[in-house]
């Protein structure tokens, strides 16, 4: 009896060492399919990680009334990270020992640096839903994009192009006065594509140049049709009311920047005339897919969405189509596959994966309308 089940141990054993040596691997099977979720479950400051995760949900929802992924119920599985370095990666570790198909957060640029090199080193694919960094797209090691990474926003420079391509397509603009910070990489990103756009030969202005108190002998020393400001809310609304207080009218412009407070609270009704933005998504109502999203949003939270719950809607649905396409819920498959998506009808647009792994998308125009921001078109860069 010892020596059989010595045999059968040896039997087995000899079974996992061939197994190994004839490069097969072991895949995790589950009866759902699992998607991971790591936000800032700690931050009571903030209501973007509770719209994104809501974001999700609302995936969630609309893929298992269809029959789930790949005929499995999607699962959630949300980690909280902390708002912490160390919280990301830990986070990120918990995800993979619990095999999702894929990560969609963290929201902030360092916790998504805190997780770049769990997700490439575990095979994860890793989707940040609002947070940009031209670091993300190229591995200083390769020159080419990480294998798992992958943004839903797009990048200050798409933004920077999209918003020239309106001030000399729609407002027939030539000349704009340009300032950026540029301590800020988003702020100056975007004024660098602006520039390169409109083929400006005059140099951008840095905030510690041009200011709100000297920004009016500026326009007025030189032919200026406009002014380009993305820049956070609080500082581009200084600079707005100066040019305002000098009785000047001339378009002002600006990028997403501009949502991380509400320009109308900090200016005159009067002063937000003649003020464009860009911004990752406001719904379009004329667009039948983001308009469904947003009933159904609507539906369930009792309020509108906003750009965390679209851009976190879209990271899901795409990590769906992604898991059709390669019919597997291996992340490093899923991975490969996002590579190849292309005019996937989202939330926020339709949407293709560049090589860089961000979104090639039209850009929200946004505008002021009776004291609110609405969506004035959709254009592309």
């Amino acid at each position: 009896m010892q020596k059989n089940k010595k045999t059968v141990f040896l039997s087995l054993l000899f079974m996992v060492i061939a197994a190994i040596g004839g490069g097969l691997h072991y895949r995790h099977t589950h009866s759902s399919a699992r998607l991971g979720i790591s936000l800032n479950g700690t931050d009571d400051g903030t209501m973007a990680a509770l719209h994104a995760e809501q974001g999700v949900e609302m995936a969630a929802d609309m893929l298992n009334e269809k029959g789930g992924v790949l005929g499995k119920p999607v699962q959630l599985i949300s980690m909280n990270n902390k708002g912490t370095a160390t919280g990301a990666a830990t986070a990120m570790e918990d995800l993979h020992l619990r095999h999702v198909a894929a990560v969609i957060g963290p929201l902030r640029e360092d916790l998504i640096d805190a997780s770049v090199p769990v997700a490439e080193s575990q095979n994860i694919a890793l989707i940040s839903p609002i947070a940009t960094n031209r670091a993300w797209s190229y591995s200083a090691e390769t020159g080419k994009p990480y294998n798992h990474v992958f943004q839903m926003a797009l990048p200050p420079e798409r933004e920077g192009a999209a918003m020239a391509n309106f001030a000399a397509t729609v407002l027939h603009k030539s000349k704009s006065l340009i300032i950026c910070d540029n301590k800020n990489a988003a702020s100056a990103e975007a004024a660098e594509a602006y520039a390169a756009f409109m083929n400006q030969d005059a140099p951008i202005a840095d905030t510690a140049t041009v200011t709100p108190e000297n920004i009016v002998f500026h326009l007025q020393s030189a032919p200026y049709d406009s002014v380009y400001l993305p820049l956070p809310t609080d500082t581009a609304a200084a600079y707005v009311s100066a040019v305002r207080n000098g009785t000047l009218s001339v378009p002002v412009l600006g990028s997403s920047l501009w949502s991380e407070d509400d320009m109308a609270d900090l200016l005159p009704l009067p002063y937000l005339n003649n003020l464009f933005f860009t911004d990752q998504y406001i719904n379009d109502a004329t667009y039948a897919p983001g308009e469904t999203f947003a009933e159904r949003y609507y539906e369930k939270y009792g309020t509108i969405p906003d750009k965390y719950a679209a851009l976190s809607f879209d990271a899901a649905m795409l990590v769906a189509a992604a898991a059709e396409e390669s019919a597997s819920l291996n992340s490093a498959d899923i991975a490969a596959a996002l590579t190849k998506i292309s005019n996937y009808n989202g939330a926020t647009g339709t949407i293709s994966v560049r090589a860089d792994h961000s979104p090639d998308r039209k850009v929200h125009i946004l505008t002021f309308w009776q004291g609110s921001a609405a969506l004035l078109c959709r254009l592309a860069p």
